[in-house]
């Protein structure tokens, strides 16, 4: 693979890529003397094709596959959220809570959603001082593709920094870091069904069956129904 290959993977810079990836990844370097024995062979076997040539005109080249090791092996999903879908909940639980909030909800100015109210839920685990614990896990397949802050931030949807660090926190998503690189899955940023998150290292205190999950999070959300006039 081409070594720009690599570094627009990773969008990150050329001096980054080869100061940090090139001398651990399994490579090529291809002097002129070099390219021109190349060329020669290439045209004597008959294999002169744009997709060769474009390739042996580079100085450098990748081992793709040692390259995709390196990033399995030094990457790391920083899990700080998890996010609620409604596979989560036992469907006869979730029926009733949708029910019961379409009851509650009749005859307000103001209805509350079904995604608002199981955040209430979920923020009411929180305890006062609370301390994030991230949680890392290694990447179980080779991401397809990553993306920056520096992309999100280029297509005009943050204008400051604090605001992209909010909706990070405030829609779940979880970073990959590989050595001092963050990065975000596009699988996280373009997901839309989740319905909440909760803190990680709080939702592995929850109860684990479906069933019993379901029951505690619709006892909890029923108890803050009844605080709100």
């Amino acid at each position: 693979m081409k070594s720009e290959e690599s570094y627009t993977y990773l969008r990150a810079s050329y001096q980054y890529v080869t100061e940090n990836i090139l001398p651990e990844v399994l490579h090529i370097r291809i002097n002129d003397s070099a390219r021109s024995i190349i060329l020669k062979t290439l045209r004597a076997e008959g294999k002169d094709n744009d997709k060769l040539f474009s390739l042996v005109m580079k100085r450098v080249l990748f081992e793709k596959e040692s390259f995709q090791q390196y990033i399995l092996s030094n990457a790391r999903y920083e899990r700080i959220y998890k996010r609620i879908y409604p596979s989560d909940f036992d469907e006869e639980v979730f029926t009733t809570l949708k029910i019961q909030l379409k009851k509650f909800n009749e005859g307000r100015k103001r209805p509350i959603s079904l995604e608002r109210l199981l955040q209430m839920v979920m923020d009411s685990y929180v305890p006062k001082h609370f301390i994030i614990e991230p949680v890392y896990q290694p990447l179980t397949s080779f991401p397809s593709e990553l993306v920056s802050q520096r992309d999100l931030m280029g297509e005009d949807r943050f204008t400051y920094k604090v605001t992209f660090y909010r909706y990070i926190e405030q829609t779940g998503i979880n970073k990959v870091k590989i050595d001092n690189l963050v990065r975000y899955l596009p699988s996280e940023l373009e997901d839309e069904e989740y319905l909440c998150w909760i803190y990680y290292s709080i939702y592995q205190n929850l109860p684990k069956g479906k069933l019993e999950f379901s029951l505690k999070i619709k006892e909890k959300a029923m108890n803050l129904l009844s605080l709100i006039k």
